[in-house]
């Protein structure tokens, strides 16, 4: 091939190529120099090559034209040359001539790269900011702390783009931010990035949507907070938004010097995504302090309580005690760990309690309220208050409880003391009562044990139990409005004085109903001659509206008459007293009422309690202290048996007659 056909040839490639000399002086070029390095081939022929590179890649190039040279090998390498000032990559491919088998010449070609050289730059930016994105994930995943993690992570962000310094905001409670932290050159200066008191009402929205330009050529009017960042020369800055699934958190700014540019997508891609990284740490880290503060207050709470605040597991046993224990029943947190609450309760108690705790479990119902007896460690009784309510576990059964026992024995004593005084005075007034009417002496007392002794019987709690006696005690005391001649007159009232003594209910109530009784004692009282069939008095109710209280007070009430012997008369004993009770069964009486007394006299029941009430007046006699009733000599004592007086029982033989006289009088 001769020269003219080589020339012909070289000139059909649209990038320069060219023969080297051995010393790397241009013996051929292409005319396609004349794009790339702007000079026709005339001019370039016995130039050595190196003669356009850039200082930085002349030596390189020597290295690979040796290494080509001896290894008679082909090779390539990127440069860059210099043309008119300007820069330019390429892309240097050289390979040897060989004349049989020795090295004559070189022959190579040169390629623009401006594409790879762009995207290569690229890759670097991309490895680069995924390497800062990896670090800030290490910091946030190995760093403990709020402060110092953000601070690590602030500066690695500074790394990112260049920036000069940059600060970390967080959004208060009170939608103000404050600062975090701050880096850079900027961080040493009194005056901050970020006004204060700044809130989050002062950002447009749309500046926290993505990452935004904030310097001097930022679009639209200036925010203050950008006329201070540009007044202090720092004009390349932008703003980060810091979201939880779409909750502002923070804001992190970057700021630095010079004319601003946008940043590549990637920048924006890792600065939106690392925004959502710290995001969730700022919000992992609120709810840290959250749970912090809950279980400094839950501990303050615990430790500064003066009760006894426990969990137990759901064989019952404790596996929690608060400190106050000791307090309460003498035992540390340590002592009682593993064993159950019933392991203290009293020995009498212990049955109820543990049946209570076991059928709450089984119903998964709370315990509320419970009031029971515990040995403290010097054996002392205690009263206990409890409250609990279960634990449930992922398949809804009870796992445990987690509950307060509260020590009332201060307050169960004293509220003894108020019902033994309340108690005191009922009995008092009764009494008072009584010595206007000296007939009818004790019956009141009387009444109010009977009442406690079938109630008890019917099942009534101790607090009902209480009422009962209260109102048995002060059924009567209206009395003291009914004139004297008339509550002592022996024999029977005529009409006019009927009508004086049903007076007395309405009496009882109207002295009654202005004091807070717990327990419904001035309705009870007004109601005591009503009967179910509405012949009763003073407002002749049917059954419906009798009170259960009233019902029992009527039936113990005429019970205690017919069986007590009077001055007047003889008791007609407690036979013939039940006999007539039923007999007004389910017309004038409650039915359960009377049935259960009639059970109770049939076991016995009824006639040792009238017994034991008369032999507890007879030890007062026998203890040197004389009732008010031994001061009457023709007060008989409580019994079963009718009084030995033959005149009195023969007046009172008819058993209609003394019914009706009994619920006229009583």
């Amino acid at each position: 091939m001769d020269s003219k056909q080589l020339n012909i040839d070289i000139d059909a490639f649209l990038d320069p190529v060219f023969t080297l000399s051995l010393d790397g002086r241009i013996d051929r070029i292409s005319s396609s120099c004349r794009v790339l390095l702007e000079q026709p081939p005339s001019e370039l022929i016995g130039t050595h090559l190196s003669a356009f590179l850039h200082e930085d890649d002349k030596r390189c190039f020597e290295e690979i034209f040796a290494r080509m040279s001896n290894s008679a090998k082909p090779t390539s390498t990127d440069l860059h040359i210099v043309v008119a000032d300007r820069k330019i990559p390429v892309r240097l491919c050289l390979a040897p001539i060989l004349v049989n088998n020795n090295l004559c010449g070189v022959q190579g070609q040169m390629h623009e790269i401006w594409e790879a050289e762009k995207y290569r730059k690229v890759l670097a930016e991309r490895e680069s900011n995924v390497s800062i994105l990896e670090e800030i994930g290490e910091i946030l995943n190995t760093v403990s702390g709020t402060e110092p993690s953000l601070e690590l992570v602030l500066q690695a962000f500074l790394n990112l783009d260049n920036y000069e310094c940059g600060g970390l905001y967080h959004l208060k409670s009170d939608r103000h931010f404050s600062k975090i932290t701050e880096s850079g050159s900027h961080a040493d200066r009194e005056q901050t990035l970020l006004p204060d008191q700044m809130e989050l009402s002062d950002l447009p929205d749309d500046y926290l949507d993505r990452p935004r330009l904030i310097g001097s050529c930022s679009p639209g009017t200036p925010l203050p907070f950008m006329v201070n960042l540009n007044s202090q020369g720092l004009t390349n800055s932008v703003l980060v938004p810091i979201k939880f699934f779409g909750t502002v958190k923070a804001i992190l700014i970057l700021a630095g010097r010079g004319v601003q540019r946008v940043s590549s997508s990637i920048n924006h891609m890792i600065l939106s995504h690392c925004g959502d990284f710290i995001g969730q740490f700022i919000h992992t880290q609120e709810l840290k302090e959250e749970i912090t503060l809950h279980n400094n207050r839950f501990r303050d709470l615990i430790e500064s309580s003066v009760d006894h605040i426990w969990e137990v597991d759901r064989e019952g046993k404790y596996v929690y005690n608060s400190p106050n224990l000791t307090q309460v029943i003498g035992f540390t947190p340590e002592e009682v760990l593993g064993c159950r609450p019933s392991d203290y309760v009293h020995p009498e108690d212990r049955e109820e309690v543990v049946t209570l705790l076991k059928q709450l479990q089984r119903d998964k119902q709370p315990l509320r309220g419970m009031v029971y007896r515990v040995l403290n460690a010097d054996d002392k009784i205690l009263y206990i208050e409890s409250r609990a309510f279960p634990i449930f576990d992922e398949a809804g059964d009870v796992s445990g409880y987690r509950g307060v026992d509260r020590n009332i024995s201060d307050w169960f004593e004293k509220q003894h003391i108020l019902e033994e005084t309340l108690i005191g005075t009922c009995e008092a007034l009764s009494r008072m009562v009584e010595l206007r009417d000296p007939y009818t002496k004790g019956h009141s007392v009387r009444v109010a044990n009977l009442m406690m002794f079938i109630g008890g019987h019917l099942g009534r709690s101790p607090y009902e139990l209480q009422g009962l006696r209260l109102m048995g005690l002060l059924h009567d005391i209206g009395k003291i409005g009914i004139p004297t001649e008339i509550l002592s007159k022996p024999g029977k009232l005529t009409l006019e004085e009927m009508e004086l003594m049903r007076l007395h209910p309405q009496m009882s109530y109207d002295i009654l109903k202005d004091i807070s009784f717990p327990w419904p004692v001035a309705k009870v009282v007004l109601q005591h001659h009503e009967r179910l069939n509405g012949s009763g008095y003073p407002n002749g109710l049917d059954s419906d509206e009798i009170m259960w209280q009233v019902r029992l007070l009527a039936v113990a009430d005429l019970l205690e008459a017919m069986s007590t012997n009077r001055p007047y008369r003889a008791g007609l004993g407690l036979d013939l007293a039940v006999k007539e009770l039923e007999l007004g069964r389910n017309v004038l009486f409650d039915n359960e009422i009377v049935n259960t007394i009639v059970r109770l006299h049939e076991s016995g029941a009824l006639a040792k309690h009238f017994d034991e009430a008369a032999a507890a007046d007879a030890e007062i006699l026998a203890g040197g202290r004389q009732p008010r009733e031994a001061a009457d000599p023709n007060y008989s004592e409580i019994g079963s048996k009718p009084m030995p007086d033959a005149a009195a029982a023969e007046e009172m033989a008819g058993l209609g007659q003394l019914l009706t006289e009994l619920g006229n009088n009583t």
